[in-house]
């Protein structure tokens, strides 16, 4: 606890602010360019549904208080979109007010609160861990900080709950992996598989995934040690607290490299510039306003109320972490504290991509206007056409493009056990669509939004439809269908090639029918 007493990471503190400023910055902006498509009045999931569940409850401040949001003023204002722009616009200034530096723990308060009341109503676009990763990451940011014109002196105890946090975000990760057993994490397989079934791929992921054999098996060896090892030297010497720092600075920068992740890599990063003290700040930044400490004192009463935030959050982070192993719903009085926590997504679990994905399968739409002539839909960043580039769009989130990764997989797995049941593939779009309803129903949710989506597109609503690509929009009502295929990138040695991919990044194959045509 020694180098916590330490009063020597007032630069790595400023920074830190600084960044999770601008991270909050991204974020409201990426998601400002598409909140009404996503879940505006005319879009994919409105808001609006979860008013219509508020009057069916018999305690409805419970239910607010389950899904803590501001939106739900629009329940009495009746604003519509003008309450997602509203809160973007203000998230946007505060964000721009925390960056440089201006009454930043407010900023920052507010920045979390118009955060949290997106993500909390914003299911399923804003459930991903880098939304809950920003908000615990933003919340320890507003006690760092403090409420004073200028930024507080740092707390120790802050500081240890931020590296807490980060040593949480990167072991968890490797152990998530290898507690599901998965054979490709344990035989060091996985990322010959990864670059190419991830989500969104740009480019330089094509290039990834051609590397030998030995080279990726070698990186996932590597990969192990910074996520499982690593994490222990935060709270080791100074030394090895700058070696993990440069580890994860540089595993994140690799990442970034390798596939499209949004502002996860670059909010980790920031994380990361905690680990380095003053004395590594003014010797590799010698810039003058880092080396400036004007910082506002801490009194005695807020010093007890940081201890106090300090306890509160370690014993949160224990019971979330303890829900991997530990049933408690069995202890009323834990699961009573966590139910009462969770809501506001400060204190979470983390761990990605725990069972590597083996293949890619890709929902292809299609339209036509008179049923006998398609055209497939085009998306932004989602894989369509085999020779399209692979753009780099981070630290934007697509989340449309996003969520439609998770969509193939979903039905990857429904459509065998349709074709198991009747022995053949679907005749309807009704039929698929009530068999999922009826057998899947604890999670028809992964479907009801793709039904949305279509059904948008097929209404012609603008919203929806300018979160894709596409141009050429039939005037008359038009049908619309879908398929499943498997893609996988060209490979770079053109004689194994069985396929004319000659300017291709992808090839694709094993086309099955996932949605017959239908239309309004």
């Amino acid at each position: 606890m020694k180098n916590f007493l330490r009063d020597d990471f007032t630069i790595g503190s400023r920074l830190f602010l600084t960044g999770i400023g601008l991270v909050y910055l991204i974020a409201f902006i990426s998601l400002w360019l598409q909140v009404e498509g996503l879940f505006g009045s005319e879009g994919i999931m409105p808001v609006e549904r979860y008013f219509d569940r508020l009057s069916g409850q018999e305690n409805p401040w419970s239910y607010i208080l389950r899904y803590p949001s501001l939106l739900w003023l629009d329940h009495f204002l009746h604003l519509g979109n003008t309450t997602l722009h509203i809160i973007c616009g203000t998230g946007l200034i505060c964000s721009l007010l925390a960056l440089f530096n201006f009454y930043r723990g407010i900023s920052l308060f507010l920045c979390w609160l118009l955060y949290l009341s997106l993500v909390t109503l914003g299911s399923p676009f804003l459930s991903f861990q880098w939304d809950n990763l920003l908000l615990e990451s933003g919340f320890l940011a507003i006690w760092l900080a403090g409420f004073k014109r200028r930024d507080q002196q740092l707390s120790p105890f802050i500081l240890f709950l931020l590296y807490l946090l980060l040593f949480r975000l990167m072991f968890f990760s490797g152990y998530v992996k290898l507690a599901s057993n998965d054979p490709v994490w344990w035989n060091l397989t996985a990322l010959g598989l990864h670059f190419e079934t991830q989500p969104l791929p740009h480019f330089l992921s094509w290039y990834f995934h051609q590397l030998p054999t030995i080279i990726l098996k070698v990186s996932t060896a590597i990969m192990f040690f910074i996520e499982l090892i690593a994490p222990l030297f935060i709270f080791l010497a100074r030394r090895l607290r700058h070696a993990a720092g440069i580890l994860f600075i540089a595993f994140m920068l690799l990442i970034s490299a390798s596939g499209n992740y949004t502002f996860f890599n670059l909010l980790t990063i920031v994380l990361c510039l905690l680990l380095f003290d003053d004395r590594c700040y003014q010797w590799c930044l010698p810039f003058t306003f880092l080396q400036k400490q004007n910082y506002s004192t801490t009194g005695n009463y807020t010093k007890h109320i940081l201890k106090i935030v300090c306890i509160v959050m370690v014993a949160s982070a224990i019971i979330t972490e303890g829900r991997r192993w530990l049933p408690i719903s069995q202890y009323p009085v834990i699961s009573l504290v966590y139910s009462l926590v969770r809501p506001f997504r400060s204190v979470n679990t983390y761990g990605l991509f725990a069972d590597m994905t083996t293949s890619r399968p890709e929902i292809i739409f299609e339209i036509s206007s008179d049923g006998a002539n398609w055209q497939e839909l085009q998306f932004k960043w989602k894989p369509v056409e085999l020779d399209a580039f692979p753009g780099w769009v981070q630290p934007h989130q697509p989340r449309l493009d996003w969520q439609l990764w998770f969509a193939g997989l979903y039905y990857q797995r429904v459509l065998p056990l349709f074709q198991q049941q009747f022995d053949r593939g679907p005749e309807s779009y009704d039929e698929i669509h009530r068999f999922i309803y009826q057998r899947y129903r604890r999670i028809y949710y992964r479907h009801v939004w793709v039904h949305n989506f279509m059904e948008g597109i097929l209404q012609k609503r603008q919203s929806v439809m300018n979160l894709t690509a596409h141009e050429n929009w039939p005037e008359e009502p038009f049908y619309l269908r879908a398929w499943l295929y498997d893609y996988r990138f060209t490979r770079g040695n053109s004689s194994t090639q069985n396929y004319d991919e000659q300017g291709s990044w992808w090839v694709r194959d094993n086309k099955r029918l996932l949605f017959p045509a239908f239309k309004l």
